[in-house]
């Protein structure tokens, strides 16, 4: 049975998109499940800075089930691209990145790399490029001889939704 996939310019191997709230950063269930076979993972939110969240009590049982206030406790940006992004690369597996902010004026992200810059192809897999160029405002790629910079920007509503 084909369980492919559409969404948007994706083509996910079947629907299944593992949760942050229970999956993490995805590398913590590596040994369980073989991410690959999964349509994707969607990773804890990212901060740029690491973030401690709530002070314990962050989970209190309640007649109806359980409550939980853990508050975005996370590891940043930084320390996702160094420590989880590469074993999820090895893994192979789609990851889908949710990146956090604290204005809901715009969203500017910039990334830079050391490596060398090298042109679409049409038999290219990667669909980055379409995406950002999809969801973002503005995309402004920069290669150079010590690697790549790419700017990205969004206008945010009051409310945070695009305008």
């Amino acid at each position: 049975m084909d369980l492919t996939t559409p969404l948007g310019p994706l083509t996910l191997k079947n629907p299944l998109i593992a949760a942050s709230g229970c999956f993490g950063y995805g590398v913590e269930y590596a040994d369980l499940v073989d991410l690959s076979t999964l349509g994707g993972v969607a990773v804890k939110g990212l901060f740029l800075a690491e973030r401690e969240g709530h002070k314990p009590p962050r989970i209190v049982e309640t007649p109806s089930g359980m409550l939980n206030a853990i508050g975005l406790q996370g590891i940043g940006v930084h320390r996702f691209v160094r420590e989880k992004l590469p074993e999820l690369r090895k893994r192979r597996a789609t990851v889908f990145v949710n990146i956090c902010g604290t204005t809901v004026t715009k969203g500017d992200v910039e990334v830079r790399d050391s490596g060398t810059w090298r042109r679409e192809r049409e038999d290219d897999h990667g669909r980055g490029l379409e995406l950002m160029r999809t969801l973002m405002d503005a995309v402004v790629i920069e290669p150079g001889a010590e690697g790549t910079t790419v700017s990205l920007r969004r206008r945010l509503g009051q409310d945070g939704e695009g305008t």
